[in-house]
């Protein structure tokens, strides 16, 4: 399994190269290695965790703490 540092640089660079969100290039990333995205996520780093809550929360996958 590649490195924290490996997979966060990739993600980003998903994001970026092919324009997308974050959730967008997690899932991409998992698909194209054949990984499972919660064994993905314990390899995010804060500012990934941050935008990908955001993003779910945006669509309405998680409901905003008040």
């Amino acid at each position: 399994f590649p490195s924290h540092d490996k997979v966060v640089k990739i993600i980003k660079q998903y994001m970026v190269d092919r324009d997308l969100g974050c959730m967008e290039a997690i899932l991409e990333y998992c698909e194209e290695r054949n990984l499972d995205p919660e064994d993905v996520a314990k390899k995010l780093s804060p500012d990934l965790v941050e935008q990908l809550t955001a993003e779910a929360k945006k669509l309405n996958l998680l409901k905003d703490e008040k």
